[in-house]
């Protein structure tokens, strides 16, 4: 063998795989960017550019599919028929067409047999006047985790390259996407790349990429267009106005009564698979489409268009049900076609009836707000109408210390009653706050004499607020009309035996006419049009003032000329042990009327307290009502009159004054603060509360333990016989027995009964006069508890009551009867043995 030649032959190998790889690789340098397409590359051109896309293949039989782009990030296939495409997948692959760079392969060849060249699928991107081809062979295996395909690239079209089959994934089949094979097996068909979602819309994004849509069935369409303020109107029927954007969730399952549900629903239009879609029998023969109740003039399909924004009308036919063997198919699918598509697919869902039905009901889709809810926070001014009385409502001052304020009285400006106003602007602001929309304004609805009231309601219209100083209302506020956000005006007008006529003009536009419920809906308290009706007076807010029950330094009351009670905020400083774990360090020693010097019920003062620091919430009956007005009321001069004394100002107390019952409206007292002419309706209950509030503490004696030195006990029993026992204290703190001589004490019942005598809690009094059969004469139990150097307390326990829950007692400690809970003492009551062991 000739060994030179060998060698010679080897080095000249070696040299045509080293040019190869340089041409392949590195000569001409691809352009930055380029990646297949480089003559695009030079031109300019960028993936967004690209506006068609060809892919045509010989085999298995010759097919060319022509895309278009239609719209950013829309696609259309135009041969071999039309059919909206995945904009997702085309974008891909120009993208990728773009990206992608050759790699190393050590099989590179220039055969091109051997690629899969021979009979490639071309691709081709064209951008105005430019175009290239992209040549795509085979897939092979290359590594043990990577797949490489063999492309010729624009204007190189006798030089294989490798790429990644990765950056050529949106040109694979999805089932063939891990798979290798020839480009004719593995990359996409015309259904493959057929879009899933039928129509261009996103119900996610409320219709902000719609520029209209339309539903037709036989005689009856519905036409909406969205505007710039992304509100829906009417286009047909003419004359309907606004749209409901959300519509009533608890309306007709049936039918649809807002644009948001109506998008969900033709976003539901969508296919399961690519593979659902029943392609014609020929290319050239006509789709047989009344064979699926999907001829065009057929009356009974359901024609659906929409308009993308910045693209042309889609028309989707919605025809028959999808019957299997003769019956509806489970889940519910329906036969559909796009104009100018030959294919039919079948959709699951069951939405096609419920459009029907809207479409045949489309008033119900109509607007019912009289205002937006999104302008309700912009609301600052209204001019209110009732009757012959005008008055304002203005918010005035500086966020966050605002405040309604009223105009138009004679003492005004007045502050407002904020829950009032935020009452009626509720209202007006309600969703589908109106049950019908009128398709004509009424004619004789608004004459003078059935108009009940206007509103008039303001958006940004305060011109210049200012902040308000030391709380002081401004003397007047002037509101402009602004052409951006126009007042709405509300006249209530004639009333039905069900609903009421409320005419709405925005601005100085044309009026519309609804008609709102007389009754309150669910979970509303009441309704607009008695919001509307309330006088000037209820907008005000009651000048009482609150005040908490630790402000107070002292409260009185008086009943006419006679003194009911008086409270003195008294802190003590020197309290004895025992006055320390049952008494508050504050509380309410009880004035002369009752009890005088001894404590009061510090709860019950408390519960009294907030009773009259919480009138502020009563309702006003008058703003200023004539003298024999107060008289008649009970108010000149007041049945009873409670003072206030606040900690903090004393000089300046709050007199209540309180009249007669309001009748017929029981339940209810008139009531004002004395030097104020408003009249406001308190509650019957609060005011009992105040004027027959038992103040009386009921710890009805307390005795120091260590001031007590003899306790005398004594039960007469059925004889008529006395037995009485005197315990002491001896030095070793236990009871011994003085009287009789020898008893044999228990000094731990002794205790125990001592410690119940001393502090007895948990009671309760008793209304009314002592009665016999409390039995109170000293028959069942006697106690004497003798204290230095204070007097003894006498303390007598009498019969059980009804329930034998609780047993009669009274003290000379304390005036009257009280009830103390039995079980404790019921041991004791049943005569001297009890304390003996």
């Amino acid at each position: 063998m000739n060994f030179r030649f060998t060698a010679f032959l080897f080095v000249g190998v070696v040299a045509l795989v080293v040019a190869l790889l340089i041409v392949n690789l590195t000569d001409p340098p691809p352009r930055a960017g380029a990646g297949l397409l480089e003559p695009l590359a030079l031109a300019g051109v960028k993936p967004a550019d690209v506006d068609t896309v060809e892919i045509t293949r010989t085999e298995p039989v010759a097919e060319t599919l022509v895309f278009a782009k239609v719209g950013e990030g829309r696609w259309e296939l135009r041969e071999p028929h039309r059919a909206k495409a995945e904009g997702a997948a085309l974008d891909g692959l120009v993208r990728g067409l773009f990206q992608a760079k050759p790699t190393l392969y050590d099989g590179l060849t220039e055969n091109l047999i051997s690629h899969g060249l021979d009979k490639p699928v071309k691709v081709t991107l064209k951008a105005g006047g430019n175009a290239a081809t992209v040549a795509v062979g085979k897939t092979t295996q290359s590594g043990v985790n990577a797949k490489v395909t063999f492309v010729l690239a624009a204007g190189r079209p006798t030089v294989p390259v490798a790429v990644p089959s990765q950056d050529l994934r949106p040109l694979f089949r999805e089932a063939t996407a891990d798979t290798v094979g020839s480009a004719a097996d593995l990359t996409k068909r015309a259904n493959d790349f057929r879009q899933l979602r039928l129509l261009s819309l996103n119900a996610a994004s409320q219709g902000a990429d719609v520029a209209t849509l339309k539903l037709s069935r036989g005689e009856k369409t519905l036409e909406l267009a969205r505007q710039a303020d992304g509100e829906w109107t009417f286009t047909t029927p003419a004359g309907y106005g606004l749209a409901d954007n959300l519509g009533d969730t608890k309306a007709n399952a049936e039918l649809l009564t807002g644009v948001q549900p109506l998008l969900t629903a033709l976003d539901a239009f969508r296919p399961a698979a690519r593979e659902d879609y029943i392609e014609p029998a020929s290319a050239t023969a006509p789709p047989d489409f009344a064979k699926y109740g999907l001829a065009a003039d057929d009356p009974t399909v359901l024609r659906i268009e929409v308009t993308p924004k910045g693209g042309p009308p889609e028309v989707l036919f919605v025809g028959k049900a999808v019957e299997t063997n003769g019956v509806p198919a489970v889940p519910a699918k329906v036969y559909c076609r796009l104009d100018g598509d030959p294919a039919v697919v079948p959709v699951q869902t069951d939405r096609a009836r419920i459009l029907a039905n809207t479409v045949a009901n489309s008033t119900l889709m109509r607007n019912r707000d009289l205002i937006p809810d999104a302008r309700k926070p912009r609301i600052d001014a209204l001019d209110v109408t009732v009757g012959a009385t005008a008055f304002k409502l203005r918010k005035v001052g500086v966020a966050p210390d605002q405040k309604w304020a009223v105009y138009g009285g004679p003492s005004d400006p007045s502050e407002g009653a904020i829950l009032a106003v935020d009452d009626l602007i509720r209202a007006a602001c309600a969703p589908r706050a109106a049950t019908d929309v009128l398709l004509v304004p009424s004619p004789t609805a608004f004459v003078l004499a059935e108009v009940k009231g206007t509103v008039k309601v303001y958006f940004d219209g305060i011109a210049a607020p200012t902040a308000l100083v030391g709380g002081k209302l401004p003397p007047t506020t002037e509101v402009v009309e602004k052409a951006s956000a126009p007042p709405v005006t509300l006249t209530f007008g004639q009333v039905t035996p069900t609903a009421i006529h409320v005419r709405r003009v925005i601005g100085t536009g044309p009026p519309t006419d609804f008609l709102l419920p007389l009754t309150p809906k669910e979970g509303e308290k009441t309704t607009l049009a008695a919001l509307a009706a309330r006088p000037r007076l209820e907008y005000l807010k009651p000048d009482v003032g609150s005040f908490s029950p630790a402000a107070v330094a002292r409260v009185t009351a008086t009943r006419g000329a006679e003194p009911v009670y008086d409270l003195t905020f008294t802190e003590f400083d020197n309290l004895s042990v025992i006055e320390k774990g049952w008494f508050p360090k504050l509380t309410f020693p009880l004035g002369k009327c009752l009890n005088a010097g001894k404590p009061a019920s510090h709860a019950a003062a408390d519960q009294l307290l907030n009773f009259l620091g919480g009138l502020d919430r009563s309702q006003p009956v008058a703003e200023a009502p004539p003298d024999p007005e107060l008289t008649a009321w009970g108010l000149k001069p007041a049945r009873l009159t409670v003072t206030v004394v606040l900690k903090s100002d004393p000089t300046k107390p709050r007199v209540y004054e309180f009249g007669n019952e309001i009748l017929p409206a029981a339940g209810k007292y008139y009531f004002r603060v004395a030097g104020k002419l408003m009249v406001l309706a308190a509650d019957k209950f609060a005011v009992d509360s105040v004027e027959k509030a038992d103040l009386r503490d009921p710890v009805i004696h307390r005795v120091d333990r260590a001031a007590l030195g003899r306790v005398d006990l004594s039960w007469r029993a059925d004889t008529g016989q006395v037995d009485t026992l005197f315990v002491v204290p001896d030095p070793k703190a236990k009871w011994a027995a003085t009287e009789p001589a020898g008893f044999n004490l228990n000094a731990d019942k002794a205790d125990e009964l001592v410690r119940l005598l001393e502090l007895p809690t948990g009671g309760a009094f008793v209304p009314g006069p002592e009665k016999p059969e409390y039995r109170l004469n000293g028959d069942v139990l006697r106690a004497v508890l003798h204290r230095h150097p204070l007097a003894a307390v006498e303390f007598i326990f009498g019969a059980e009551d009804e329930t034998k829950a609780f047993v009669y007692a009274k003290s000379n400690e304390t005036p009257g009867v009280v009830k103390l809970p039995a079980a404790p003492f019921r041991p004791f009551l049943a005569g001297r043995k009890a304390l003996g062991k």
